[in-house]
């Protein structure tokens, strides 16, 4: 069987909600992508990917998150929008992020007045289904502050599972970076908000984004990079579906992808998407 690969970007809890709906839809329909040979998870994506990896069923998946949004719809998180202005102002300046720029990112990051590392790794070991990395094959991606370097973590890293999710989720600005090993690091999302090319060499890839939609004029190079990556695995051979927001979910998404509040009408604005994707991506995912 021709070895199959899942990619989840990066989107804040918001862009959780809506893999989540999206994901449960598609298993509705009898496409169970949980069944992958690779799991690539960026930011969101990572918590969604371990999840699923590590045996959480899709209908228990959307179901958390629901009840995410009765337990902590009042929580705020509190960013530095100085500091988030000027790392926004690097960001967004191109289509790619050079590590240099990644390193100027990092030491804004740093900087920033943000929240309490270890409360924030805590967010992660209790949702955690085992503190042990999963036996089907997790890419969790992250950048390292200091240098600007991009790592994959996986099961012979030797890092501690919700610590690299943590890492991976830590948008510079609002959260705290997180240590891992006497380096500190950073969301995976400030080198691609997808990383879809780590999904190199395998036959069928499935691509889900929170950030990169057409509709979205803020996401531009968002999605000129994902299509960028896309393209570099279809010429290794892949045959590729991608799924990012239609313009109904972007409104129930709402303005700001850090908002929990917006969480559950996201899952459900992606669990009603999924029947209008159902066909393409049954036709990659099954051949």
């Amino acid at each position: 069987m021709t070895s199959r690969a899942l990619v989840l970007g990066g989107g804040g809890p918001v862009g959780i909600g809506w893999e989540a709906g999206m994901i449960k839809g598609l298993d509705d329909q009898g496409i169970h992508l949980a069944d992958a040979d690779l799991i690539v998870g960026t930011s969101a994506g990572s918590a969604v990917g371990t999840q699923i990896a590590s045996g959480v069923t899709p209908a228990a998946l959307f179901d958390e998150q629901l009840a995410l949004v009765e337990s902590e719809a009042k929580m705020q998180l509190t960013p530095d929008l100085q500091a988030l202005i000027a790392i926004g102002e690097k960001w967004d300046g191109g289509l790619h992020v050079s590590q240099d720029v990644r390193a100027e990112i990092g030491v804004l990051g740093i900087n920033a007045k943000t929240g309490d590392e270890q409360e924030w790794i805590e967010t992660f070991r209790a949702s955690l289904p085992s503190p042990d990395w999963p036996e089907r094959r997790l890419l969790i991606t992250g950048v390292d502050v200091t240098s600007g370097e991009f790592v994959v973590w996986d099961s012979t890293s030797g890092v501690e599972l919700e610590l690299a999710i943590a890492a991976s989720c830590s948008v510079p600005g609002i959260l705290p970076p997180v240590s891992i090993d006497g380096h500190r690091y950073m969301d995976g999302g400030v080198r691609s908000v997808s990383n879809a090319d780590l999904a190199k060499g395998y036959g069928r890839v499935v691509v889900i984004a929170p950030s990169g939609s057409a509709d979205n004029p803020f996401d531009h190079n968002t999605r000129l990079q994902l299509e960028e990556e896309t393209q570099t695995l279809r010429d290794g051979g892949s045959t590729v579906a991608v799924v990012l927001p239609d313009a109904a979910a972007l409104v129930a998404s709402g303005p700001n992808r850090m908002d929990i509040a917006f969480v559950r009408p996201a899952a459900e604005a992606g669990l009603r998407q999924a029947k209008s994707v159902g066909d393409q991506i049954r036709a990659v995912w099954q051949g």
